[in-house]
């Protein structure tokens, strides 16, 4: 027997056996790497949690770049959203709290390291870009099973959106008198919101995608709602303590999203198990509501009830318009006895009736702070001041500024501010995304052919209207965990509108008609 009639018989065994070796030296290497990190950190840090961090790290990291990303996207939201709780007391810490203050705080005043002068949140943004970037240029399927097209014009308005955050920076700096510490702070939300929703437009699907988020939202809604009854009863009843809200103001934009969307599913298919849903936990966000104790709350989810039934068709809108009819005058009595009692069954009623009266102290100086923002937009008003520039205090209310130096940076009109910052112009280029993603939901509600799509399509809207009003009446663009609610809405408003027909998924803005576009994640 010769050699060469052996070699072809013997050959892939041994380039079998290699290979396993190769693996087990690979692995081993792995190991002992990641020992000596771990006794690294433990002789630099003296800390023996410090030493356990690298192995779940590496897991992690290993599940990232395997799994396809719209299971990382779903994972972090459930994570980011049900840890975010503000409240904090001497005696009383929110569960998981370390983890709300990785993902909002800087870097640097956990570590210690000036550089890091980002939020966790802002590195997980990163990692996920990445992960994008590494996965186009590498030519991996793993996220292109069953994903669908998105609309050229919705990545030209983020393009927009992003370039125009730039430009108001180098803007604000070319004026002269620019604070770019500040700066950074004040744009690092809206410069994140359109690369956000360019990561959730390559990895979501569709509206098969739909179910899973909402229900994400929902379980991080009422376990937080759960903390937040939890925190009333046992810490802050028995302690006198009388903190202004027991949940977070982002909570606001989470509450009223999960609220509606009971409501949108049962008026999409009026079953009993749908009615069941919407009572129970309907019933359980509206006293997350009231523990929120923020009147815009309230304003978001009625104006998204009524764009609701605006848009309904058919026999079960008939029905609505006769129940509301009826119920009318026992509305308008329960608004009247409730609108001076503050506490119990009529505080909903007393919130309702406090937007309407604007008489308090909190309203009084939003008038005031409305008006220097107007003021401070007159002589800039097609381009703004740019970043870095406080707004004109022309009329000043109450002296905040022991507690809050940099008031005159961000105001809690988030709009009227823009306006200030970007001018007519750059606001235009900044909002872009909002309008164009109701434009796409609007549509897409239109063309829907399923229940599901029609609650999906409404549900965007009413994130984005519940987006608007915070933005309006306070600090509505400055919340890095409501823009991931914004970022799902807009990538999904693309989304809905390819599947549905609502926009041709061969249309192009520019150029020849008929040709698919060219699209993140699409080779051409």
């Amino acid at each position: 027997m010769t050699v060469a009639s052996v070699a072809p018989e013997h050959g892939p065994a041994w380039q079998a056996g290699s290979r396993t070796r190769a693996r087990e030296r690979a692995a081993l290497a792995l190991v002992l790497s990641l020992l000596l990190v771990s006794v690294a950190l433990l002789a630099l840090t003296g800390n023996p949690a410090a030493a356990l961090w690298p192995a779940p790290a590496l897991a992690c990291a290993w599940a990232v770049w395997k799994l396809p990303l719209r299971h990382t996207l779903l994972a972090y939201v459930g994570v980011a959203l049900t840890t975010s709780i503000a409240v904090v007391l001497e005696t009383w810490t929110p569960p998981a709290h370390v983890v709300y203050e990785f993902l909002s705080g800087n870097l640097n005043s956990l570590t210690g390291i000036e550089a890091l002068r980002f939020s966790g949140a802002e590195l997980v943004y990163m990692l996920l870009l990445g992960v994008v970037l590494l996965r186009y240029l590498m030519g991996e399927r793993t996220d292109r099973v069953g994903r669908g097209p998105v609309p050229s014009a919705l990545y030209l308005v983020l393009v927009v959106a992003f370039t125009a955050v730039l430009a108001l920076e180098l803007w604000g700096i070319a004026r002269g008198g620019a604070d770019v510490r500040q700066s950074l702070w004040q744009f690092r939300e809206l410069l994140w919101l359109p690369v956000l929703t360019g990561v959730f437009c390559y990895a979501l699907r569709g509206p098969r995608d739909i179910p899973a988020f909402t229900g994400t939202f929902t379980a991080a809604a009422c376990i937080k709602i759960g903390i937040g009854i939890y925190f009333l009863v046992a810490v802050a009843i028995p302690q006198r303590e009388r903190p202004p809200s027991m949940t977070g103001h982002e909570d606001s934009i989470l509450f009223v999203t999960v609220a509606f969307i009971t409501v949108a599913a049962w008026a999409h298919r009026p079953t009993v198990a749908r009615f069941l849903n919407a009572a129970v936990i309907g019933g359980w966000v509206m006293l997350g509501l009231v523990l929120n104790q923020r009147r815009i709350a309230f304003v978001s989810l009625l104006a998204s009830v009524f764009v609701l039934y605006l848009m309904l068709q058919g026999p079960v809108k008939r029905g609505i318009t006769r129940v509301i009819l009826c119920s009318l005058p026992v509305f308008a009595i329960y608004l009247m006895l409730g609108r001076h009692r503050d506490h119990g069954f009529f505080k909903p009623a007393a919130m309702i009736m406090s937007v309407a009266q604007q008489k308090d102290a909190s309203s009084a100086t939003r008038d005031i702070e409305n008006y220097n923002l107007i003021q401070t937009l007159k002589p800039n008003i097609a381009m703004g001041t740019g970043w870095g520039h406080e707004y004109r205090e022309l009329v000043k209310a109450y002296d905040i500024e022991k507690a809050f130096a940099q008031y005159r940076f961000v105001a809690h009109n988030s709009i009227l501010w823009l306006l200030g910052i970007g001018g007519t112009l750059g606001f235009i280029a900044l909002w872009l995304p909002v309008v164009a993603g109701v434009f796409f939901a609007a549509r897409s509600y239109r063309f829907a052919r399923d229940p599901l799509e029609r609650t999906g399509a409404i549900t965007i809207i009413a994130i984005l209207i519940a987006y608007i009003v915070q933005a309006w009446g306070d600090m509505g663009t400055q919340g890095m965990m409501s823009e991931l609610l914004v970022a799902w809405a807009l990538a999904m408003s693309g989304k809905l509108a390819c599947h549905t027909g609502a926009w041709p998924s061969g249309q192009r803005l520019f150029g020849r008609p008929g040709v698919r576009p060219f699209a993140i994640g699409q080779r051409s």
